[in-house]
């Protein structure tokens, strides 16, 4: 499955989102589920495009894989999308500055395999 989305979003197992400053230097991808263990996962990856580089981003607030994403220049938002067991309304706002995670305001259902939009200025997480 694809796991990778853009400045739109997307969903699958895996999903992410990328920095928009500075023409786009960085993407924070969701790893999702983990097929060894059978489970989703906190873990997430930044991909600084420059060298192609991969480094350890700042884990979720909760393992989760089918979830959607959205950014802007400064932070992006993480719709969670299901736990181990059902659809989540958990969102977390990843702030790009220090790689710092923090609960977001929960959406106002739990779904997963979402997508998700954004214009810089708002997004949705649907």
């Amino acid at each position: 499955m694809p796991l990778l989305s853009s400045f739109g979003g997307g969903s699958a197992r895996g999903f992410g989102v990328f920095r928009l400053m500075s023409g786009g230097t960085e993407g924070i991808f969701a790893l999702g589920y983990n097929s060894t263990i059978y489970a989703p996962v906190t873990t997430r990856d930044k991909y600084t495009y420059a060298g192609d580089v991969v480094s350890a981003g700042t884990a979720a607030t909760a393992a989760s894989s089918l979830g959607s994403a959205v950014g802007n220049s400064t932070e992006g938002i993480f719709a969670l999308g299901v736990n181990a067991t059902a659809a989540v309304a958990t969102r977390d706002k990843y702030t790009y500055a220090g790689d710092v995670v923090s609960a977001a305001t929960a959406s106002s259902v739990a779904s997963y395999s979402g997508s998700a939009a954004g214009n810089g200025t708002t997004g949705v997480n649907i």
